[in-house]
């Protein structure tokens, strides 16, 4: 009835992925299975320790500390289920924001934040053989104030940090989510691209493994409750419990027509999308197919996509051509030539919207 990370790691890949529904025991059994590896090693005489990792230090602290310490911790619902009875777990701040867990009095592993790892790179971690990545996936639409880091280039930040860690070993990680949206940085960087993936298959490639959990008697089990009936048939219910990526749509996908004509392109994140108008439909199409423009039509979004063959969205953001395609946009009369256009050209549209 529960996620488990046993089947995953029989697979020996350094990069695991487990997208579930909302409650079912991803990260509860997740921190279990490491602190029993580290309790089976320790009996051993052996130091095995993991890492709990989060993106931002807020999200760091909520998790491992809650509103009291001591109290609703990160490990406070293994102890409500009975969990560890013989063993005492603690949670302790340490001086640079992160966090030290012990077992008995033993190091057992870390806390840190994604966000600040660039400062620990001279910390050395040569017993930590477990990473946990929780919530690696995020809503990051428009109105929400979640973001990638790295101005969504998260993965080199990631990898980054696993380097100063793994220091040449394949450590495991598990990057633990709920079904926001299949482009992500990770699922970018890897090239995994999986269409209607069936549930609890174990899908993997050279170096990782991905999995969509959903368990039908945790399903019916949550089905008795009032929660479920109550949004049964909403958006919500069928990402927090049918595993739908709620981000990933597909009725703003379609191709331009012959008749639309080229009006500037967009560098974001170092890729060209072209942006194009069919007139007499009064639609806006983007693709990165024939995305190449001259310099005074080519619009970089950030300092880092800024390149002496185009100019800085500063110059342009409120020219009428620039106004007129924020209109199309609030009109849902914008269509994008893939899931991935559509969804990093959210970030875009966002990012036209507050750049002042």
């Amino acid at each position: 009835m529960w996620y488990s990370t046993h089947d995953q790691l029989t697979y020996n890949r350094i990069f695991n992925f487990v997208v579930g529904v909302r409650g079912g025991g991803k990260t509860f059994n997740s921190l279990k299975e490491a602190i029993e590896k580290h309790i089976k090693e320790r009996r051993n005489n052996k130091e095995w320790q993991f890492m709990y990792i989060r993106r931002r230090v807020v999200d760091l602290d909520d998790a491992c500390i809650g509103d009291k310490k001591g109290e609703g911790d990160l490990f406070s619902d293994l102890r409500k289920h009975g969990y560890f009875k013989d063993h005492e777990l603690k949670v302790v701040a340490d001086k640079a924001g992160g966090y030290n867990f012990y077992c008995d009095g033993v190091l057992m592993g870390y806390g840190r934040a994604l966000s600040t790892s660039s400062g620990r790179r001279s910390t050395s971690f040569p017993n930590v053989n477990r990473l946990l990545f929780d919530e690696f996936l995020i809503d990051n639409t428009a109105g929400s104030n979640q973001r990638y880091l790295n101005s969504g280039e998260e993965f080199f930040t990631f990898s980054n940090f696993y380097e100063t860690i793994a220091r040449g070993r394949d450590i495991p990680v598990f990057f633990i989510g709920n079904a926001f949206s299949m482009v992500n940085p990770y699922f970018i960087a890897l090239g995994i691209r999986i269409n209607n993936p069936e549930d609890n298959k174990i899908y993997r490639g050279k170096t990782w493994t991905c999995v969509f959990w959903r368990d039908e008697e945790f399903i019916e089990s949550r089905k008795q409750t009032q929660f479920y009936q109550a949004t049964e048939h909403t958006k919500f219910n069928e990402h927090a419990y049918q595993n739908r990526f709620y981000l990933d749509r597909d009725d703003f996908v379609k191709r331009r027509g012959k008749n639309s004509e080229h009006q500037f392109s967009v560098v974001y994140l170092d890729k060209t999308y072209g942006v194009w108008v069919d007139w007499n439909k009064g639609e806006y199409y983007v693709s990165t197919k024939g995305a190449s423009a001259p310099r005074d039509k080519t619009i970089s979004m950030s300092l880092a996509d800024n390149k002496p063959n185009n100019v800085s969205i500063r110059r342009y953001r409120n020219m009428p051509f620039m106004r007129a395609f924020r209109m199309a946009v609030d009109r849902n009369s914008v269509f994008f030539d893939s899931q991935e256009t559509y969804n990093n050209m959210n970030e875009v549209v966002y990012l036209l919207k507050t750049i002042v």
